[in-house]
């Protein structure tokens, strides 16, 4: 009888996880991401970003430690509101000798109407083909579901913006990648209203200086 009730516990906390994740668009019938863990290599790569300039993160890391944030896209209010938080507190991060790397799913023309609508002075990248994203396993699938409801509520379709068969978004991650290439920090969770805070990451960038 025991066992029988903590199989049904199980069951029913699966059941409640897979519907959690849905409300967030995850299709929790494909692989969910877990992101990279802190203390792991981060993956390198080169990439142009809105203003034709090559960001080259191993080169950047020469040169500075690097807040690396995913986000889903201009017509993210939740991104809107992050990305701008972001810019109004650049000058913390700076100061503390980082550099601001961005990644959304978005062809290059979201990607440029996003920097834009932000106003952002760091470097947003058109993740197109998806590699990065994969690369620090924030990538998922999206229901189909979610895909309505954001083509009903906002007049967007994922599909046509981020020139995708199958539509994938990020978690909206962020890392810190110590000069060394590791990762120093991390916040990562599925729900994409939870996003890292200035003020944690100005600490964790705090802890690198000492």
């Amino acid at each position: 009888m025991r066992s029988l009730l903590l199989l049904f516990a199980i069951a029913m906390n699966m059941l409640a996880n897979s519907q959690e994740l849905k409300r967030f668009g995850v299709d929790s019938t494909r692989t969910v991401p877990a992101g990279l863990a802190t203390g792991a290599y981060a993956p390198m790569f080169t990439a142009m970003d809105t203003e034709g300039n090559e960001v080259d993160l191993e080169a950047t890391l020469k040169e500075a430690p690097v807040v690396l944030l995913f986000f889903r896209g201009a017509w993210c209010g939740h991104c809107n509101k992050y990305m701008h938080r972001m810019q109004d507190s650049l000058d913390q991060i700076t100061t503390l000798g980082a550099r601001v790397i961005a990644i959304t799913p978005e062809l290059q023309e979201g990607a440029v109407e996003s920097a834009m609508k932000f106003g952002v002075e760091f470097s947003v990248i058109a993740d197109i083909d998806g590699l990065i994203m994969e690369e620090y396993d924030v990538s998922f699938y999206v229901t189909k579901k979610y895909q309505k409801k954001i083509k009903n509520m906002m007049r967007q379709n994922l599909k046509q913006r981020n020139g995708q068969d199958e539509v994938k978004l990020p978690v909206p991650a962020t890392y810190i990648i110590t000069r060394s290439g590791k990762i120093a920090w991390r916040h990562f969770n599925l729900d994409y209203r939870d996003r890292a805070s200035v003020k944690d990451i100005t600490a964790e960038l705090s802890k690198l200086k000492k």
